[in-house]
């Protein structure tokens, strides 16, 4: 029996308690059939083992049994008595016996043996007066005969027992009733059972296999007859009106998103686990026109190799999200530089999952555009070399005394002239450099260079601008002596000059520069390190890019293009070696350089660094 408890809603009343069982629940309908079955169960054993009593059983006790024996074999001699055919002492030793079954019934028999001793006495006086031929004496006797008779009848109930079989019938009548009666209210209550659960049920699962099939109009029935499948039914329905209102707003969503990518100048395509193209919008088979093959317009399962041939492989091996740039060359030369990313459709566990989305832009305006922008500096910078060596050969002149005596304000003039003739130098140098960088045309001369003296001649060609400056320029070399790497020279030189004139530029006077030279594992680490101005944590991610400055005001106040640094990078990343940099507002800021070591076999001495022709 189940306990409901049910609160009212917007009331502050107390749960509702019901100990009942709803009538039409099929929890009460099973219930009922289970016990009707377990009662019928219940009387059929208890019929069958009254049946087996009845049958078992003796129809008369022993006793009783003995006497009626004894009285029947007394009936023929009595009738042959009275008329006249026997003699009273043929009685005596049936009566004898008689009554010695009756004195072994105790009380039960005490009735029979008075009605005996009466049918006694009535023959002693017969034999006595000799009545026996007379009609009144054998009457008399007779009444006597039947009186023992009937007591000799109404031992133990009194009644007429009935017999064995009488009782064994009216038992198996008494059963096959039952039984009529139990399987009409059991038949009865399984139709009912079938009305309430079978039918609902098979509605129920008509419905479910339309929902199933796609049909999601057609709605759940919601039977009255059973309280579960009403409530399964109206869940069901719920259910069944949630799927539609999502589906419709998943519709509603991905028409938004296929109008979105419908508007995308870059071409996106959806790649499934094994690189095949799956969809793609309209941009992609605008960008990818001449570059793919025409199946791209037919077909939803090409590969993404046929699709773009030469794609990175490790664009799929871990670089997903770095942008790789591709280079397609089409009839009549033309050329096609297309920028794919790729991004993998990550689970909530951050693993792959069923797919890519891969996006495709067509930056062949903008490549060209670079080139062209790259050409026009080379070109520039170079031209501007010539008038520069130029200027500053004659300001040297100048100051040599070649044109005449200068006054002290002419000499003045005339060295703030070269000292900004030289920094324009430097910006047209890291110009050239930059754009010999980006166009893949700078050459590294790769050799044995001995680290050490390498810093140490680096730093003393600039301590007389540190002086200047009123800065103070330390060494410290922890590295053996002798240590090689495998780098170019005059680039090492370039990139510890960069960082050396950095330091200088960001350091107030009377700040130090401190250049450490070490080893570290199998590597060595050389670091410049000042008391300046420090950088912001939020400028360190871009302070290696191009132009880039921390403040504005750096390039009218220090000079410089925001160069030094990404050359500076560029030329050690392509000598194998590694830069970083750590800093603190107003405490200072260390830049570590970082080169592997060459095998003690392959060091030799190093060579004087050759500056490369301009």
């Amino acid at each position: 029996m189940a306990i409901q408890a049910d609160r009212s809603a917007g009331s502050g009343e107390g749960p509702q308690v019901s100990l009942g069982v709803p009538w039409s629940s099929i929890r009460f309908q099973i219930s009922l059939l289970l016990l009707l079955s377990a009662l019928n169960g219940m009387v059929i054993a208890a019929y069958v083992v009254a049946l087996a009593a009845t049958l078992s059983a003796s129809p008369v006790p022993e006793g009783e049994q003995a006497a009626a024996a004894a009285l029947s074999s007394l009936t023929p001699l009595h009738h042959e008595l009275v008329d006249g055919e026997a003699e009273v002492d043929d009685l005596s030793p049936l009566l004898l016996d008689l009554g010695e079954q009756l004195f072994a019934l105790e009380d039960e028999g005490q009735d029979a043996l008075v009605a005996m001793a009466a049918y006694r006495d009535e023959l002693d006086r017969a034999v006595l007066t000799g009545d026996f031929g007379e009609a009144a004496a054998g009457t008399r006797l007779n009444q006597r005969y039947h009186q023992l008779v009937g007591a000799v009848q109404m031992l133990g109930d009194g009644d007429e027992a009935p017999s064995l079989e009488q009782r064994a019938r009216t038992l198996l009548l008494a059963l096959f009733g039952w039984l009529v009666l139990g399987a009409g209210i059991t038949v009865a209550a399984s139709f009912r059972l079938r009305r309430v659960l079978s039918v609902p049920l098979s509605g129920l699962s008509q419905a479910a296999m339309a929902v199933a099939d796609g049909d999601l109009d057609h709605s759940i029935p919601v039977t009255t007859e059973s309280q579960e499948f009403q409530q399964l039914g109206a869940a069901l329905e719920t259910m069944r009106r949630g799927l539609v209102r999502t589906i419709a707003e998943l519709d509603e969503q991905n028409a938004v998103s296929e109008a979105m990518l419908a508007t995308l100048s870059d071409g996106v395509l959806l790649l499934d686990r094994s690189r095949r193209v799956l969809e793609f919008n309209p941009a992609a088979a605008r960008v990818l026109q001449g570059v793919a093959p025409p199946e791209l317009a037919r077909t939803r399962n090409l590969p993404v190799s046929e699709l773009l041939p030469g794609l990175d492989r490790e664009l799929f091996a871990g670089r997903q999200g770095d942008p790789v740039q591709l280079k397609y060359t089409g009839p009549g030369g033309t050329h096609t530089h297309l920028e794919v990313s790729l991004r993998p459709l990550a689970r909530e566990s951050k693993e792959p999952g069923s797919g890519f989305v891969m996006v495709v832009r067509d930056v062949t305006r903008a490549v060209e555009v670079e080139n062209l922008k790259r050409g026009f500096l080379s070109v520039v910078t170079h031209e501007l070399k010539t008038p520069l060596t130029v200027i500053e050969g004659y300001v040297r002149l100048l100051q040599m005394g070649k044109g005449g005596d200068l006054s002290p304000k002419q000499a003045q003039m005339l060295q703030k002239v070269r000292s900004q003739a030289e920094i324009l130098k430097m910006m047209v140098q890291d110009l050239l450099d930059a754009t010999r960088i980006e166009g893949g045309h700078l050459t590294l001369d790769l050799g044995q260079v001995v680290a050490s003296r390498v810093v140490v001649d680096t730093a003393e060609s600039l301590r007389p601008e540190a002086i200047s400056k009123r800065l103070k320029l330390l060494l410290v070399d922890d590295a053996p002596s002798g240590v090689v790497i495998h780098a170019d020279e005059f680039r090492f030189r370039q990139v510890l000059g960069n960082l050396l004139r950095n330091a200088f530029k960001f350091t107030e006077p009377g700040g130090t520069i401190t250049v450490t030279t070490r080893l570290g594992e199998e590597r060595l680490i050389v670091a410049v390190r000042d008391t300046g101005r420090g950088i912001p944590p939020a400028a360190i991610p871009k302070l290696f890019e191009k132009f880039y400055q921390v403040e504005a005001a750096d390039t009218r106040k220090a000079g410089g293009a925001g160069l030094g640094l990404y050359i500076c990078e560029q030329l050690t990343r392509a000598m194998g070696g590694t830069i970083q940099v750590q800093s603190m507002v107003d405490e200072g800021s260390c830049f570590t350089l970082s080169f592997p070591l060459l095998p003690p076999a392959d060091a030799g001495p190093g060579e004087a660094p050759q500056e490369p022709e301009e």
